[in-house]
């Protein structure tokens, strides 16, 4: 994929990523420049994204953090990948009420499944 700066494209279509369709609500977010997949800006779908609180910009989530990024409650799942390279915010579908299949999440340690609460894993 071009522009693509480290990481790998995950190739997750929503039947990967979803146990299932029903009831899966989604939303057109904005993703922050400084946001990062494993220290890469190429955004895996799958990626658990928070807002700041600053900005609403999305990141990935940060155990922890203060700065809104580490608000379990607030995550949405990134529907699709995402390349922030070029220094600018992004426009990416993200889902905020889900299923996900168990393993298709891309997390941090410490993130709390049981704070987050409208998306479920199964």
């Amino acid at each position: 994929m071009a522009g693509q700066s480290g990481g790998e494209a995950t190739g997750l279509v929503v039947h990967d990523l979803l146990q299932s369709t029903k009831g899966k609500e989604e939303k057109t977010i904005q993703i922050d420049a400084s946001a990062r997949d494993n220290g890469n800006t190429y955004l895996r779908a799958g990626l658990v994204l928070c807002p700041l609180d600053a900005s609403g910009r999305y990141i990935q989530y940060v155990d922890g953090a203060l700065d809104g990024s580490g608000a379990a409650a607030n995550a949405v799942v990134l529907g699709h990948d995402v390349d922030v390279a070029d220094g600018e915010h992004a426009t990416a579908s993200a889902y905020f009420r889900a299923t996900l299949r168990t393993g298709k999440a891309i997390v941090v340690a410490g993130f709390d499944w049981s704070a987050c609460q409208r998306i479920r894993r199964f």
